[in-house]
């Protein structure tokens, strides 16, 4: 069984290591994350971004029984379990398993996770074109064909190049009157499912074109 827990990123390891102890060593956590490259202080350096932020999601048989969700609400770096994990299993394990087959050798999502799912604009979160906005202006099978600035060129997907929608740092996407009005609880399924949803209909499009081109 899946839940979904809302945790402080300062205080992760804590929060996995007292889980685990709490609940065995046959826990499993996962929560998808990219490599950026970013300039600091005039140097590149390589830093972990989580794209759910400060969600984790925990599997374990033992999470069937709601109690045992209740006995663990003062684990040192969890803020709460979101609740509506009984009746959203089947959407997270898809969620999570598209991730799982979109990730490299270290655990990081690539390029491929983010394909299908933007539309006309991305960044570049590593390479040589770090930090720049570009324009997808034809797509194909192993390619992207874009235009940055006012230069055309191509990039491929054997190119460790990782790009984002610029829409991903406000993966919800919801007025901010209705916004307010979103209990704790559901706020991390509106960005799971508004991701999915994204997800459906662009591979959707994608797969088409790649089929008719």
């Amino acid at each position: 069984m899946w839940v979904v827990a809302k945790i402080k990123k300062s205080e992760i390891n804590i929060f996995k290591k007292q889980l685990t102890e709490k609940i065995g060593d046959d826990i499993e956590f996962y929560y998808p994350k990219i490599q950026e490259h970013k300039y600091i202080r005039n140097k590149l350096r390589k830093i972990e971004k989580l794209i759910l932020e400060n969600y984790v999601f925990c599997y374990h048989k033992k999470f069937e029984n709601i109690k045992s969700i209740a006995e663990l609400k003062f684990i040192k770096g969890l803020e709460y379990f979101l609740k509506g994990y009984w009746q959203n299993q089947n959407e997270v394990a898809k969620f999570i398993n598209y991730c799982k087959n979109s990730e490299n050798k270290d655990g990081y999502l690539t390029a491929s996770f983010f394909k299908t799912i933007i539309s006309k604009k991305a960044e570049f979160v590593s390479g040589p074109f770090t930090s720049m906005v570009f324009e997808i202006l034809e797509r194909k099978k192993n390619k992207l064909k874009i235009l940055i600035g006012n230069i055309v060129t191509t990039i491929s997907d054997n190119k460790n190049y990782l790009y984002r929608p610029i829409w991903y740092k406000k993966i919800i996407y919801v007025d901010q009157g209705f916004k307010n009005k979103v209990s704790q609880s559901a706020e991390l399924w509106i960005k799971l499912f508004t991701l999915i949803k994204i997800f459906i209909v662009n591979t959707t499009k994608y797969k088409y074109n790649e089929k008719n081109s």
